[in-house]
């Protein structure tokens, strides 16, 4: 069974999700609620305290993995990640009859989805790009995930121009998914990262994070220049792009 092993970025890291986060993540979201018209955010502590409790009985369960996100720029919690539906491929049924196919005996997900909510102060930051990276990393570096899937509102255009522009596969649309945050009906958009298109997307969603810390960087102490190269190499379960190698495939 998974387990939230730490991972950390440069502006993000994700952290074990525990109910003693509930204050802080709330704090985060306060008065912000035109932020989250297609996502569930918890609006009060106690809501926000029976979400992640939630959220750990499902972990508890096998059912999904979940980490609370730290913006290491503001030194503080500022969101939740969330792996779910995952599926660990059990013997798969023999095809043609009498052809006996090999069984692929898993302790981690072959397939997963993912999901993250940014309270307003973390949102065009890098941090969601960055938070991506990372799951979508661990998913195929870690688990050796054969696929990873997304989705989103189909009136949610600013996640679906972050799609659009890494490039990540847009599987269709699921109409009348189910009830929208806003009580309609709601269409969601699904998007699908196999393992064979990850080394890609790796460099597209570093080449993207490392354009907008270029133009977010602050001069060095010499004040000629900035110190923001990040590192090509694979994600780890914890390291830092300024050391060794690194959800949202572009910020919105």
């Amino acid at each position: 069974m998974p387990h939230p092993v730490p991972l950390i970025g440069r502006l993000a890291a994700l952290e074990a999700l525990t109910p003693e986060h509930a204050s802080d993540l709330f704090a985060a979201v306060a008065g912000n609620d035109r932020s989250y018209q297609y996502t569930l955010v918890p609006r009060d502590e106690p809501t926000m305290l029976a979400y992640i409790t939630a959220a750990l009985a499902e972990q508890k369960a096998g059912r999904a993995v979940v980490w609370s996100i730290r913006s290491l720029t503001q030194n503080r919690l500022v969101g939740m990640a969330r792996f779910q539906d995952l599926d660990y491929w059990p013997a798969p049924v023999s095809w043609p009859p009498g052809i006996a196919a090999p069984a692929e005996q898993r302790s981690t997900p072959a397939t997963a989805e993912y999901g993250i909510w940014l309270a307003r102060s973390a949102q065009l930051t890098g941090t969601a790009t960055e938070t991506a990276l990372l799951m979508t990393g661990h998913a195929f570096d870690t688990w050796n995930a054969h696929r990873i899937t997304t989705r989103t509102d189909a009136r949610n255009i600013g996640v679906i121009r972050a799609m659009d522009r890494m490039k990540i596969h847009c599987e269709g649309i699921r109409r009348a998914h189910g009830r929208a945050m806003d009580g309609q009906v709601q269409n969601s958009i699904f998007y699908s990262t196999l393992r064979s298109e990850w080394p890609a997307l790796r460099i597209r969603m570093l080449d993207h994070l490392s354009h907008w810390m270029m133009q977010h960087a602050e001069p060095n102490r010499e004040g000629s220049g900035t110190d923001t190269k990040m590192s090509p190499s694979p994600v780890r379960r914890r390291t830092s792009f300024g050391h060794a190698p690194s959800s949202h495939p572009g910020d919105h």
